[in-house]
């Protein structure tokens, strides 16, 4: 029993000798892309994801790309564009989005406006207040981690480690210390 050769086959083989190697021999139906023209800059969400134009390559915008933005230290001051090679230039441009010559400018600036006092003061303010959220962050940390204050020997021995102090002793005694921190703080930066 011979099988019969499709008309299709029989296009592919006519097209071939005549060399027409890329010409379609069947009509076929399905999906069909739709295609969308993107520039510079344009933003999109495409299958769960936010998508941008940046130099002439799609890439994706990450949840990180802002915090990413703010950490790093660009080539060239924005001010001046010196470049920013330099540790203190680093140093100045993390904490004031400047290069060190820039900042001794500013600086200058406000010693000759007469408000550098309250400059200083501000500065040292804000200082302290991240010491306190850095203390009480590492407390707290440091609390939660002496849950258990028992240990097992290698012989097999529980020992207790607790010290004879409640979380809530040293929660006050941390409260307290802390508090004469503060007043210490307040009596040198008012005085």
């Amino acid at each position: 029993m011979r099988k019969e050769i499709k008309q299709s086959k029989v296009n592919r083989m006519r097209n071939l000798v005549l060399g027409k190697h890329k010409q379609k021999t069947e009509l076929r139906s399905g999906f069909s892309r739709r295609v969308e023209k993107r520039k510079e800059g344009d933003v999109w969400s495409e299958r769960g994801k936010t998508w941008t134009i940046k130099r002439g390559i799609k890439q994706t915008i990450g949840k990180l790309d802002s915090i990413r933005k703010e950490i790093t230290t660009p080539l060239c001051c924005p001010k001046c564009d010196k470049s920013l090679r330099h540790w203190l230039d680093k140093h100045a441009y993390k904490h004031f989005q400047f290069c060190n010559s820039c900042l001794a400018h500013h600086e200058l600036k406000i010693k000759l406006s007469g408000k550098w006092d309250s400059y200083v003061k501000n500065i040292n303010a804000k200082d302290f207040e991240v010491f306190l959220k850095e203390a009480h962050e590492e407390f707290t940390d440091w609390l939660k981690s002496t849950e258990s204050n028992n240990f097992i020997t290698e012989q097999g021995d529980i020992e207790d480690w607790g010290g004879g102090q409640s979380k809530e002793e040293l929660v006050k005694s941390f409260d307290t210390n802390i508090n004469k921190l503060i007043e210490k703080f307040k009596e040198t930066h008012n005085g």
